[in-house]
């Protein structure tokens, strides 16, 4: 089998942008793998484990924005049809980068929503650089870091945006 081009998203990101990806960049890749998932979501599966290692990209730093980069999945291994009977305990144990938050409510069923919740969480590390992770019964985003480095963000944004139309 063929390995993908270009390097995962995580080297990427430690590689182009030394850690410093800001909010546009973040959203403009988290459209494209949503669209990506939304994708196979369409084929009946669910790919059910996201995490910057499993994300390829290929782009040209400087020939085009960070929108027009090629994203390709990697490692199915824990991929399922929408139609399997999965049993969310079991599952989610091996996810190991990422549990939603609602898989351990009465009633979860494995689904989409795992894959809907990986690309939230994608996009919390693109711009904190933080694991979401569940720390003392609190959501990532929650945390005082994760806080803290958003709000660093938006402000160091919008002040760049301010000083271009001022």
């Amino acid at each position: 089998m063929e390995r993908a081009s270009g390097c995962s998203l995580k080297e990427f990101i430690r590689q182009k942008y030394h850690n410093e990806l800001g909010i546009l960049g973040a959203v403009q890749l988290a459209q494209q793998l949503l669209k990506i998932i939304k994708n196979i979501n369409s084929q009946g599966i669910v790919y059910g484990n996201l995490k910057p290692e499993h994300i390829m990209i290929e782009w040209n730093i400087q020939n085009s924005s960070i929108e027009q980069a090629q994203l390709t999945l990697i490692n199915f291994s824990q991929a399922y049809t929408i139609s399997d009977k999965i049993d969310p305990t079991n599952y989610l144990s091996k996810q190991c980068w990422y549990e939603p938050p609602h898989a351990n409510t009465k009633g979860f069923q494995c689904s989409s929503i795992v894959d809907a919740s990986g690309v939230c969480a994608i996009l919390f590390w693109l711009i904190t650089k933080i694991d979401p992770q569940h720390d003392n019964g609190k959501l990532p985003h929650h945390q005082n870091d994760a806080r803290d480095e958003i709000e660093r963000k938006i402000n160091r944004e919008v002040k760049t945006l301010s000083e271009y139309y001022l």
